[in-house]
């Protein structure tokens, strides 16, 4: 694996992360 692969991955699991708290905020709000 190299660093750009890791760097993209880690990148998607943030957004994804932080669209998936973002939209638990707003239903729970």
């Amino acid at each position: 694996m190299t660093y750009r692969f890791i760097t993209i991955a880690l990148v998607t699991w943030v957004g994804i992360c932080a669209t998936a708290g973002w939209v638990v905020e707003r239903l729970w709000s």
